[in-house]
């Protein structure tokens, strides 16, 4: 049994030290060629090479690409517009509300300013109170000086 493994040590060692199995472990470089950017869309048939480089994609891909490029942005576009005109619609009626609003509190603020503004000075029963005395006490001395 170890004379045979003596034999197959050797073989193996020679095996993967040998020039054509390291060269099949290692892929090997395609060969140079020019890249060529694809202008316009091409079939490509499978072990035949590409004529160009680019993005390469399933056709079902592209059929749902040009569909929504076709149908969905246009869709979308008028979806946008819809919206746009039915916020300006909104802002709109908003900002007569806001108008409407602000007209009210300034009637409101003038009210309430005449309330809180208290009695013109005719009106503030202190005056009354002085002139009342005044008169009580202009009547009192002119009774006394009449009946003298």
């Amino acid at each position: 049994m170890i004379a045979g493994s003596r034999r197959i040590i050797p073989l193996l060692c020679l095996l993967l030290l040998s020039p054509h199995a390291s060269a099949q472990s290692q892929p090997q470089p395609l060969p140079e060629r020019s890249v060529v950017e694809c202008e316009k869309a091409s079939a490509i048939t499978f072990g035949v090479a590409a004529p160009c480089s680019g993005v390469l994609l399933p056709s079902q891909w592209a059929r749902e690409a040009v569909n929504c490029k076709t149908v969905l942005v246009p869709s979308l576009r008028n979806d946008l517009r819809l919206l746009r005109e039915s916020t300006r619609v909104e802002l709109d009626e908003l900002q007569e509300r806001y108008t409407a609003i602000d007209l009210l509190s300034q009637e409101q603020r003038k009210l309430l300013d005449e309330v809180n503004a208290g009695p013109t000075f005719w009106e503030s029963p202190v005056l009354w109170g002085i002139v009342g005395g005044l008169v009580g006490v202009g009547l009192t001395v002119g009774i006394v000086y009449a009946l003298r």
